[in-house]
């Protein structure tokens, strides 16, 4: 990546309403004057404020906030490759990265207390310095080349990306860890130096069908599960882990409900009564109807997921 001027080189408002509705409004004013299109006329008063947004950062794609009364920075990502943070006040660039071209930000979120980015594919795990920006660490999920291009397109066709902070220390080193999803594999990491203490090939783990693994949780009893989608059939699909070795203990494929859209973006999973329910939220196939899985029940070997018609 490259840094601005002054960063050491490496290869290659008081009251929470006020605050939420001035996050909504940076978040408007990001939206309309970096938009590639080239939108966004900005006031007199701005220029100098808000116009250099676009040509400094790119459209932005991803946005985190870090909690606390202390906070006063929101943490973006762009399309052009750049991951900066821009402070709420004044909206001016506190700091700034810029990754090698190609290697744009899947998923940012604030970890501990650094700033944590997934890209290329899942390839590029990076922890950044909420205060200056400097890299803590930068590891890769995988190395290993496809032997052919056969090999290469199928590991193209797994997109599921995703990563859980766990907020504790799981593997002993004293460290808060992250839960990492990438090209079907599920990876325990240490906040500390980014390095892997188990890595499971969960999407290999259901031998009788293809699954396009795209989002990971936890359940209330501290179980690590990756959940997704079979290829052909559009089932809904789950494995558990076990939290210290990664050993699956539990997969399943729901066979009732089929149809559903095997597209990372358009799921999410909500946790409730502290993982006690795990739910998984996503397309059918068709556009016009919203499928919900309990994945617990579907665990189990039992009926998990109904189809709603979109309001």
């Amino acid at each position: 990546y490259h840094k601005d001027a002054g960063a050491r080189s490496r290869p290659t408002r008081s009251a929470r309403m006020r605050c939420s509705s001035f996050l909504a409004a940076l978040v408007a004013v990001l939206a309309c004057v970096v938009s590639p299109t080239g939108v966004g006329a900005v006031h007199a008063d701005q220029v100098g404020s808000f116009d250099w947004h676009k040509q400094f950062l790119g459209g932005v794609t991803r946005a985190a906030f870090a909690g606390g009364k202390g906070n006063t920075r929101a943490f973006v990502a762009s399309d052009q490759g750049a991951v900066a943070a821009l402070d709420f006040k004044t909206g001016q660039i506190v700091w700034r990265q810029v990754l090698e071209v190609g290697d744009t930000v899947d998923r940012l979120l604030v970890a501990g207390r650094m700033l944590v980015t997934l890209s290329s594919h899942g390839k590029y795990l990076r922890a950044w310095s909420m205060k200056d920006g400097n890299l803590l660490w930068e590891v890769n999920t995988y190395t290993a080349a496809a032997p052919s291009a056969d090999a290469a397109a199928e590991a193209e066709r797994d997109r599921g990306i995703d990563i859980l902070p766990l907020g504790r220390d799981v593997d002993g080193d004293g460290d808060e860890d992250i839960l990492v999803l990438a090209r079907g594999e599920v990876q325990l990491r240490s906040l500390a130096d980014g390095i892997v203490t188990w890595s499971t090939a969960a999407a290999a783990a259901f031998e009788a069908d293809t699954v396009r693994l795209h989002r990971i949780a936890r359940t209330k009893t501290g179980a690590f599960v990756a959940v997704g989608v079979t290829e052909d059939d559009g089932y809904p699909a789950a494995v558990e882990m076990t939290p210290g070795d990664g050993m699956v203990t539990r997969k399943a494929v729901g066979t009732r409900v089929g149809g559903l859209a095997n597209d990372a973006a358009s799921v999410t999973v909500r946790s409730t009564g502290g993982g006690a329910e795990l739910w998984v939220m996503g397309l059918a196939q068709d556009g016009a109807k919203i499928a919900a899985t309990d994945v617990l029940r579907l665990l189990a070997g039992k009926p998990a997921t109904t189809l709603s018609d979109l309001p």
